[in-house]
């Protein structure tokens, strides 16, 4: 994301969604989060689809595939929403 222009002042990853703190000094903010939610949603599908001792791995694959399915955004599968709910600290 360094090519971007992202600069990430803290982050804190929870059970079902991520808050970040972050600002750019390059790229517009909203072309940073749809590269990041779809590079970042292509690596955990790798992952968890070819890691073996993920015990949920069919239901995870299936749940993100029946997701993708109900949005027409979408190619295969969805991992991130397709909102964000950004506040601007000044």
């Amino acid at each position: 994301m360094a090519n971007k222009g992202l600069d990430i002042y803290g982050w804190c990853i929870m059970t079902s969604h991520v808050h970040m703190i972050i600002g750019t000094h390059k790229d517009k903010l909203e072309n940073i989060m749809r590269d990041m939610k779809r590079h970042t949603s292509e690596r955990l599908r790798d992952c968890i689809k070819t890691h073996s001792q993920e015990s949920r791995r069919e239901w995870i694959v299936w749940m993100m595939e029946r997701a993708g399915q109900k949005n027409s955004n979408n190619i295969g599968f969805q991992l991130w929403r397709q909102d964000n709910h950004p506040l601007v600290f000044e």
